[in-house]
């Protein structure tokens, strides 16, 4: 990952995180700490990002879920454990807990549609690449969840990426 992308990764968590007034072009100078990579390429260059992620696979697969979705604004993540729970969590409402389900499977998309009696949740999950948003991040699947609480006319939709931990 180039130092300009990591400096606009920053920047951006800055901003939403009310740090900056939101400039998310890198400034002209930047001092950075210098790291030898002359015999690394690029792309195979040490990630931080990808330790990180590997850290959630780990504490997600320890939790014993089979597979996990995240997605970007609002934040949201999906937690799928084969045979026990659907738990759905997002900054923009409170968390959904679902029993399990068998899901419908056509083609490379598997369904799942299941009520509580707080929410009616439809999630999609497509065996396709997608990258996280925010981080850049490749996931095996694309994800949709649709969500309608209550009394909501509406659903709700949330989009991202997601990977089986297992």
């Amino acid at each position: 990952m180039t130092y300009q992308r990591i400096l606009t990764l920053i920047l951006l968590t800055a901003c939403i995180n009310g740090l900056t007034g939101c400039r998310l072009d890198p400034p002209a100078t930047v001092t950075v700490e210098k790291i030898d990579i002359t015999e690394v390429e690029e792309d195979k260059a040490p990630n931080a990002l990808d330790s990180s992620f590997t850290a959630l696979l780990q504490k997600k697969r320890a939790e014993g879920f089979d597979f996990v979705a995240l997605g970007q604004e609002p934040g949201w993540s999906l937690d799928l454990d084969s045979g026990n729970l659907i738990r759905f969590t997002s900054y923009a409402m409170p968390a959904i807990n679902s029993p399990w389900i068998v899901p419908v499977t056509k083609e490379n998309t598997t369904t799942y549609t299941t009520s509580t009696e707080s929410a009616t949740m439809e999630i999609s999950i497509v065996q396709d690449s997608c990258a996280d948003v925010m981080s850049g991040q490749l996931y095996s699947h694309a994800v949709t969840v649709r969500i309608k609480r209550g009394t909501d006319k509406d659903f709700k939709t949330f989009k991202g990426c997601g990977t089986f931990v297992n």
